[in-house]
């Protein structure tokens, strides 16, 4: 799909290899410190905490006629509050990736897999018809959490098994 082409992340700038002085140190750790003050100040805000998909608005949208428009531009102005927040840009991960590649995808060298998060939703605005929808989908976005099955401070640091069973069950979800 086209549309969704066009939502691919940005490329990656080129990582700069010196060794950090002190004093580099120091301002990465206060902007560190900044920006989880400003997630948790979101995080608990009543905007955040008052929206709340409860199983009674979800069946709304199970209706063929359903408009789907307000979730959509719900769900963008989420994800354009939580990139404004200054930290990395929210990416996501089309399940069909998840089976094509039958791992999860590494960024950069996987970045033609993994979506701006923003402008998805924007494409998705562009593209859908007068009920919020395209191709007669609504839009859908899950967000798991979970813990890193390979923790690490080296390169060796992995989400998943050797055996990528997250993403097995993540594109079959």
């Amino acid at each position: 799909l086209e549309w969704r082409r066009r939502a691919l992340a940005a490329a990656p700038e080129e990582a700069a290899l010196d060794v950090l002085s002190d004093e580099q140190i120091s301002a990465l750790e206060a902007e560190k410190a900044e920006l989880q003050d400003k997630v948790a100040k979101y995080l608990g805000s009543p905007e955040v905490l008052n929206a709340v998909l409860s199983p009674e608005i979800i069946g709304t949208f199970m209706k063929p006629d359903a408009d789907w428009r307000p979730f959509v531009s719900g769900c963008l102005k989420r994800v354009q509050d939580v990139n404004a927040l200054g930290g990395p840009r929210m990416q996501i991960v089309w399940w069909g990736s998840l089976q094509s590649l039958a791992r999860l995808p590494m960024w950069p060298v996987d970045r033609n897999h993994i979506l701006d998060a923003e402008r998805l939703l924007e494409q998705w605005a562009e593209e859908m018809d007068e009920h919020g929808k395209v191709d007669d989908r609504g839009f859908c976005m899950s967000t798991f959490s979970h813990r890193w099955e390979r923790p690490a401070l080296d390169s060796s640091a992995h989400p998943d098994t050797p055996d990528h069973k997250k993403a097995a069950k993540l594109a079959t979800y």
